[in-house]
């Protein structure tokens, strides 16, 4: 059986007949209002203090640096500060490696 196919703005699932459709609006308008958007990575960086680290498991941390290059610089690694580490720069859902 497969899934059931839901509009990609309100989340209701789309009518018989218009299964193959993203979105509501062939036979009338979404019957929800919009679901709310996820945020981007840079919004969630920048929710995060520069230099506050978070947590992760497997154990990784994120490390915030702060604003770089029109977006938010962050650090990966391990749990430990003798890991290697992965430097990037956020930009919408959009990642540079440094």
């Amino acid at each position: 059986m497969s899934e059931q196919a839901k509009c990609g703005l309100c989340g209701e699932p789309m009518p018989a007949g218009e299964e193959m459709f993203k979105y509501h609006g062939y036979s009338g308008p979404c019957p929800k209002p919009p679901l709310p958007r996820q945020p981007t990575l840079e919004q969630l960086l920048r929710m995060t203090v520069a230099g506050e680290r978070t947590y992760f498991t497997p154990p990784f941390c994120v490390s915030v640096q702060g604003e770089r290059d029109g977006g938010i610089h962050f650090i990966i690694h391990a749990d430990g500060y003798d890991s290697e580490t992965l430097d990037f720069v956020a930009r919408g859902d959009e990642l540079e490696r440094l």
